[in-house]
């Protein structure tokens, strides 16, 4: 159980990674600055919430019986699905205080956060060596 909070803390690390980058290649791109930083950290601090909502409904899910589990976890998919519509289209309601393709772009952060923790977990490792 250890590694796969290791692994989550990992991803958390990825996203904030990620979102870091966008934020700051976009706050230097784009013209309406303070909506595109407000947009990128508010989808990212989504997507870290979706990360740990997804690790929560598959903790839940060991302990059910496998029918259960996977309503569980459709249901939770669907209420994932449904926030993140709902926060772009929050953004795009309000053009000129949040940028919807900044937050979209941090929600993006949590599929690049994914794909980087291998990366992350190695340095991590190296980092632990040194000490």
């Amino acid at each position: 159980m250890d590694e796969w909070k290791e692994t989550i803390r990992e991803l958390y690390m990825g996203i904030g990674i990620c979102t870091l980058t966008f934020t700051a290649a976009g706050g230097l791109l784009v013209r309406d600055r303070s909506a595109w930083i407000l947009g990128t950290i508010l989808g990212g601090g989504e997507a870290a919430f979706l990360a740990w909502h997804m690790a929560r409904g598959i903790v839940r899910s060991m302990e059910m019986e496998p029918r259960k589990a996977a309503r569980g976890l459709r249901l939770g998919a669907m209420l994932r699905m449904l926030m993140m519509g709902l926060s772009v289209l929050i953004a795009v309601l309000l053009p000129g205080t949040v940028s919807a393709p900044g937050v979209l772009a941090g929600i993006f952060s949590l599929k690049l956060g994914a794909l980087i923790q291998p990366l992350v977990h190695r340095c991590r490792k190296k980092l632990r060596k040194e000490r």
